[in-house]
Formats: structure tokens, sequence, C-alpha cells
């Protein structure tokens, strides 16, 4: 009975070997992790409050900034209204409206820095899909309801979304939050350790010796 041949390991494509070097995961992170603390912050207030107690708040640069319709400085207040707006809970919910209002821009703002920085990668990417699902879809909700009160085609229905961007089209931002969906499913399923500070902070544990 003849020997069988040794299989050869089958080598990695491109994309297998760029996957290993960990450089779309870091690009996936960084964008995802960039806008999520950008937009968190943009809620919390501390931007508007740094740049009023540095004297800044009313440059030519900053303001042309503050109302140029990309970037929306506001603080949990301003985000409480706008929450009431989609309607997620009644009014008799105070509680968890304000408590809404204040934690979700931190929530946003730590998961974004656990990617940036590579530590819980899965956990912050999984925790930011399911909440981008939940307010695309309050959006879809809202937009819907514009459009028919207003007689308005969909495409045309602009509102503050509560993103941190100020009126937006919703046929603008359905598409962006469904990119950012995608950068989230990819953190989450991606297998590539490298260049994850976790990797550094948590060794891998030693694999136990064989026994003969």
């Amino acid at each position: 009975m003849s020997a069988l041949a040794p299989t050869r390991p089958v080598e990695p494509g491109l994309n297998g070997r760029l996957g290993r070097t960990g450089v779309p995961l870091l690009v996936a992170r960084l964008l995802l992790g960039g806008m999520f603390v950008w937009m968190g912050l943009a809620k919390s207030g501390y931007p508007e409050l740094a740049l009023k107690k540095a004297g800044v708040w009313d440059r030519p640069t900053v303001k042309s900034v503050r109302t140029s319709g990309y970037v929306e400085l506001g603080g949990p207040v301003d985000f409480l209204k706008l929450i009431r707006e989609y309607q997620m809970f009644p009014d008799a919910a105070w509680g968890l409206l304000n408590f809404t209002a204040v934690a979700i821009p931190w929530i946003e703002v730590l998961c974004g820095l656990l990617l940036i920085f590579g530590v819980g990668v899965r956990g912050a990417a999984g925790l930011l899909f399911a909440l981008l699902i939940v307010f695309t879809t309050m959006i879809v909700v809202r937009g819907l309801r514009i459009h028919h009160a207003d007689a308005i085609p969909f495409c045309a229905v602009k509102f503050n979304c509560g993103c941190g961007a100020g009126d937006v089209l919703i046929c603008r931002k359905i598409p962006e939050n469904l990119a950012l969906a995608a950068l989230a499913l990819f953190c989450l399923f991606s297998r590539a350790t490298r260049l994850c500070l976790r990797k550094q902070i948590i060794p891998a544990a030693p694999t136990a010796p064989t026994t003969a």
C-alpha cells in the first residue's frame, strides 16, 4: 500500500495576506472609532465649553466651521430635545429620556476610543452596530412621518437627526449610517489581531505542554 503524499499548505490569497497584516481592520477601526468619538463629543457639550473657555468660540475660522452645516455642537439638553422628536419613549418616562440623552454620547465616545486603540474591538463594534440599526430605523420612521405629513418627496426630507451634523437630507444620512454599519460588521467579524493594543496589554495564554 503506497504512502499518501504529504499535502502542501494552501497559500493564502492577496486578501488573506492583506487581512493578516491588520491594516484593513486598522483603517476600519480608525474611521468608525473616529466618527463615533466626534459624534459623541459633539452631543456632550464639552467641545463647545472648551472652545468658549479658550476664547476662540467667536473667531471667524471656528464660526465658519460651526455654521457650515456639517458640524453642530450641542449638549445633553439639545440631544434630549432631538430624542423627544423621535417619540422613542412617552413623555412620562422623563427619567429614561434624561438617562438616554446623557448616556448615549459617552457610550459612543467610549466605544470609539476602544476601537481606535484596539481594545475590546468586537464588543465595541457590536454595540455600535446595534445603535446604528436602532437609530437608522428611527430616522427612516421619522422621515416617513414627515414625508406623509408635509406631502414632500422622501429624499427632500431634511431634519436634525442628532448625529452632530445639523440638518441633513434623509437620503444622504441613511447611506452614511449603512456604511458605518458595514464598517462595524467588518470590525465585529475580523479575526485580525495585529496593530491592536489589546495584544500588547493581554498576551496570549501559554499553551499547555503536550505529554507523550
